[in-house]
C-alpha cells in the first residue's frame, strides 16, 4: 500500500468515526428531548447534539426518525410559523389595496408622459 492509499484510508476511517459520533450524538439528543417533553425538530436536535443541521438533513433515516418522533410525541407536525390570524390578514390586504391605488395612479401618470411625447415625437417628426 502506498503512503497516499495509505492516507486515504486513515481520512476514510477518520471520516466513519466522525459519522458514528455525530449519529450517535443526535440519536441520544432526540431521546433526551423526548423525555424532557421538548419539542422535537431538526432544529432542536441540531442544537442539543452539536451537529449542524446539515448533517441530519443529509442522511434521511435521521430526518425521518425526527419527523416520526416530533410528531409521534406531539401529535401533529409542528409549523415553524404560525398561521396568519384575521388581523394580520386584513393589514395585509389594506396595505396591498393602497398599493394597487398608488400604482394605478403612477400609471395614468406615465401613459400621460407617454402620450405627452408621443405627440413631441409626431409633431418633430412632421416639421423636419
Amino acid at each position: 500500500m502506498t503512503a497516499h492509499e495509505q492516507q486515504l484510508a486513515n481520512l476514510q476511517r477518520a471520516n466513519e468515526r466522525k459519522t458514528t459520533a455525530a449519529r450517535a450524538a443526535v440519536q441520544f439528543s432526540l431521546n433526551q428531548l423526548v423525555r424532557e417533553g421538548k419539542r422535537v425538530n431538526v432544529n432542536s436536535v441540531s442544537r442539543a447534539s452539536g451537529v449542524s443541521r446539515g448533517f441530519i438533513y443529509a442522511h434521511s433515516d435521521l430526518r425521518q426518525i425526527i419527523a416520526e418522533e416530533g410528531y409521534r410525541t406531539k401529535g401533529t407536525v409542528r409549523r415553524s410559523t404560525p398561521l396568519p390570524n384575521t388581523d394580520s390578514l386584513t393589514a395585509r390586504l389594506a396595505t396591498a389595496l393602497d398599493t394597487i391605488q398608488v400604482l394605478k395612479v403612477e400609471k395614468k401618470e406615465l401613459e400621460r408622459r407617454i402620450e405627452n411625447l408621443t405627440a413631441q415625437l409626431i409633431d418633430q417628426s412632421s416639421g423636419s
